[in-house]
């Protein structure tokens, strides 16, 4: 996301809201544009592994690091975190005790965020309670004093409905994931999802069933705050877009795995249904490399096995 320009202000330069591909802060109507947008703190559905890191460590940024330090910033185009006030106010004056990294080129030691014991202090809490930190912190609240912009004021009630809302957009992504995969085990067996009734169906009961295990999805069920307008997703139209969605998802997966095979081959046939309607089943099966590989030695195998037993056979015949 950029600033876009003044033209009555020629001197205001774009500003990227990814801190890996943001310039130099050098004004205050850059400062003000990004302490309005906030820090950069993008929730991916999973996010990138760094390769350089021993297996059974953590290999990757977690999310909820940005709930423990507010100020913590993700650059998705560099996967590496950096201190929102420090790349805002890096003039300050314990600036030369700082650590380059967490304004310029990012950290990504991830196995070392977190401290260990209390002898060994993580990456998070050595930054966020250093005396540079603090000084660009100091500047930060400065700043917001001085400039008395409605939208930057310290304002805890907007700030706590922000969180909540994060919190809900979270929460709500974590309930589809787990109808998805009420909706995935019933394809799966081959089991219709509603019975007389929507409430007697398959998809419904095992939702109730689950929500005596999960209290995540008992609170969604009973919550009513979100109410007038709380979706439960259990209405014809939903699980049939769960199952739309499914079937997009497998048939690309199928068409990745024909793409990559060596070979493979498509049987299709009808068989009438209750309805006595024909339903034509299509079967594709391919071969992977690897198997391609195993099929082509076992054929060679054979080949040269048979010849032996001609040749054995020949001899015999011959005595």
């Amino acid at each position: 996301m950029k600033l876009k320009v003044n033209d009555s202000n020629p001197g205001q330069v774009s500003v990227e809201h990814d801190p890996a591909l943001r310039s130099e802060v050098r004004d205050d109507n850059q400062r003000e544009y990004l302490v309005e947008l906030g820090p950069f703190q993008p929730r991916l559905p999973c996010f990138p592994t760094n390769p350089d890191i021993p297996q059974g460590k953590q290999n990757r940024f977690s999310p909820r690091w940005y709930d423990e330090y507010p100020h913590l910033e993700y650059s998705v185009e560099k996967d590496a975190v950096f201190c929102f006030v420090c790349s805002l106010f890096d003039d300050t004056p314990s600036k030369e005790k700082a650590d380059p990294s967490w304004k310029t080129t990012g950290v990504r030691k991830w196995h070392k965020m977190k401290s260990v014991g209390k002898s060994k202090q993580g990456k998070l809490v050595q930054h966020f309670s250093s005396q540079s930190h603090k000084a660009s912190l100091g500047a930060y609240c400065h700043f917001l004093q001085r400039t008395k912009h409605i939208d930057i004021q310290l304002d805890k009630e907007k700030r706590a409905a922000q969180i909540q809302e994060a919190q809900d957009l979270e929460y709500n992504r974590q309930i589809i994931l787990i109808l998805l995969d009420i909706a995935k085990t019933l394809a799966r067996q081959a089991l219709p999802f509603r019975g007389d009734s929507n409430e007697d169906g398959n998809f419904y009961q095992l939702v109730l069933l689950l929500s005596r295990h999960i209290p995540n999805l008992k609170r969604w069920l009973t919550d009513k705050r979100l109410n007038p307008y709380h979706v439960t997703y259990f209405s014809p139209q939903s699980q049939n877009e769960f199952i739309m969605l499914l079937e997009k998802e497998l048939r690309g997966k199928v068409i990745e795995e024909v793409k990559c095979a060596g070979m493979f081959s498509v049987m299709a046939d009808t068989t009438p249904d209750e309805e006595h309607t024909d339903r034509l089943s299509v079967v594709l099966y391919d071969i992977s490399a690897p198997l391609e590989s195993q099929l082509k030695d076992c054929w060679i195998f054979r080949r040269r096995r048979t010849r032996q037993v001609l040749d054995k056979h020949k001899t015999s015949c011959r005595q």
